[in-house]
């Protein structure tokens, strides 16, 4: 699957010459790999097997070295090719292109590199039979010299390294073409789905263009009014959208709550869910022709488990489940959406007004949050819920934490989730909840804080949550404000650092005649 632009080029400019010097170091090979790696024996035994294979490779450098000049050209040309090709892809760079392409293009400037300074050179040396930088004829050698061998060696170790660098290249280049093809692919699968999803749309009546169908020739449509003919900063609509718009706001202006202008609102959430006033005309329209409201949740579903963060969408719910007074299958589909996301804001929400709206407090919903508890012991969702049901029907006379067997039950609750995650800030928020709204005292949490904050054992603190209840804890008695000072101290250097000026403006107050009950305060 080809790729817009010169990308498809550009990388033929690249692919090429890597493969050209890849066959260029390939038949180099069987002359490298003798000299590097394994040396075969030979039938004369008075000769050593090295300078018959030593001797072969220079051989050869020499007759490549000794190559006309057009040879060396081409050579350079080809390189060029290359370079041309990085340069064309990378003159737009987008994240593949610094990815794939910038990565090939370093190895492809090592590569040159390996071959202007080893094996240029190391041609030259060979042809000139000047190892070690010095004549046949200069001399005794110093101490420095390399010799025929090592320089041969040398030679061969830059054509594999070489060799190697270039197949780095179109491992790369490759990898770029399968991601592009994967992604070309996705493309074509999304716009396939959105051409079945407005074909289905049509087939049940959201026409994608109004003003060539007969039932609605009675509307005249009001576009959007954006300073003229030529706007400042005209929203980029689609022209499907702008139609549907411009419907809207006749049928709207003109008060209308017909079965077209139903469709219309739905042709339109599908092409915006978010639009607040879609949804509210909506369900005016619902509730005026007294439409069969089980079946618009059954649609709504598919839209909720879609767009999972519309908060539209669930305002919408709100209103129709309100309309039919009932909360039957509910409870069922916010398990679906939960499936999804246990900490979606706008479900939690929901679920809290449909608990209040149909007297279910005690309809399961304090199991229910230990089973999503037991899933997650951090979902503070989950936590806050547990706390709308126990606390939520005080101003009608039902305790809460405030009575005695609850706060107990609670406490114990709490305690059991800290001992599975000691760190959890939702559980100690919980029990700081229970305490504030009841009648126990903050001292009565200490026993819980030492647990997991001993101050005998600064290396062994559990939660710094902990360590921050008990030093709120000995702070009320200026016997123990010297350890709560160290407490908060640690919370500064060790626990907690990021919030190093809050514990110091903790640690301030200790000096204050106030400060413990300051402290509370500021928490």
């Amino acid at each position: 699957m080809a790729v817009k632009g010169v990308a498809p080029f550009a990388t033929f400019l690249i692919v090429g010459p890597t493969c050209f010097f890849l066959g260029i170091l390939f038949a180099l090979f069987p002359y490298d790999y003798h000299v590097l790696w394994t040396t075969p024996a030979v039938s004369d035994i008075t000769i050593d097997p090295r300078d018959v294979y030593f001797a072969l490779q220079e051989n050869h450098l020499k007759f490549l070295h000794a190559s006309p000049p057009l040879i060396s050209r081409i050579l350079h040309i080809v390189i060029g090719t290359g370079l041309l090709g990085f340069l064309m892809k990378l003159y737009k760079p987008s994240e593949a292109n610094m990815l794939f392409d910038g990565a090939s293009l370093v190895l492809y400037m090592c590569g040159i590199t390996v071959y202007i300074a080893n094996i240029v050179k190391g041609l030259r040396t060979v042809t000139a039979g000047a190892y070690g930088g010095q004549d046949a004829d200069a001399g005794p050698r110093d101490e420095t010299y390399i010799g025929r061998e090592d320089s041969l060696r040398v030679l061969a170790a830059s054509n594999t390294i070489l060799a190697l660098v270039l197949v780095g290249i179109l491992v790369l280049q490759a990898g770029q073409w399968y991601a592009q093809r994967k992604e070309a692919e996705e493309m074509e699968e999304m716009d396939k789905a959105r051409e079945e999803k407005r074909k289905a749309q049509q087939a049940v009546g959201d026409m994608s263009v109004y003003s060539s169908d007969p039932s609605w020739a009675d509307v005249e449509p009001l576009p959007t009014d954006e300073g003229g003919a030529n706007p400042l900063a005209a929203i980029a609509y689609s022209e499907e959208y702008g139609e549907a718009m411009s419907y809207l706001r006749a049928v709207m202006a003109a008060d209308e709550n017909s079965t077209r202008a139903l469709n219309l609102t739905k042709h339109l959430i599908g092409l915006n869910p978010a639009h607040y006033t879609v949804w509210l005309y909506r369900a005016r329209i619902l509730f005026t022709l007294q439409c069969d409201l089980a079946q618009e949740l059954a649609w709504l579903n598919k839209i909720a488990l879609e767009h999972q963060k519309n908060y539209q969408i669930w305002h919408h719910r709100n209103q129709i489940v309100n309309m039919r007074n009932t909360s039957d299958g509910e409870t069922d589909f916010i398990a679906q959406m939960f499936d999804l996301d246990a900490k979606n804001y706008h479900v939690w929400s929901y679920r809290q007004w449909l608990v209040q709206r149909f007297d279910l407090w005690d309809q399961g919903e304090l199991e229910f949050t230990e089973v999503m508890l037991r899933k997650d012991v951090r979902n503070n969702s989950a936590w806050n819920h547990r706390w709308y049901v126990i606390n939520g029907r005080e101003m009608e006379g039902v305790p809460g934490v405030s009575d005695r067997d609850i706060r107990e039950r609670e406490i114990a609750f709490t305690k059991a989730a800290l001992a599975t995650a000691p760190q959890n800030r939702s559980a100690w928020n919980y029990l700081r909840g229970i305490q504030r709204h009841s009648d126990i005292a903050l001292q009565d949490l200490k026993p819980i804080a030492e647990t997991y904050a001993d101050l005998s054992s600064p290396g062994n603190i559990r939660s710094s949550h902990a360590l921050d209840l008990l030093a709120e804890i000995l702070a009320l008695e200026k016997e123990t404000a010297a350890d709560a000072y160290q407490m908060l101290d640690l919370l500064a250097q060790t626990y907690d650092p990021v919030r190093i000026n809050y514990w110091k403006y903790r640690q301030s107050l200790l000096d204050d005649p106030l400060g413990s009950s300051s402290v509370q305060t500021a928490v």
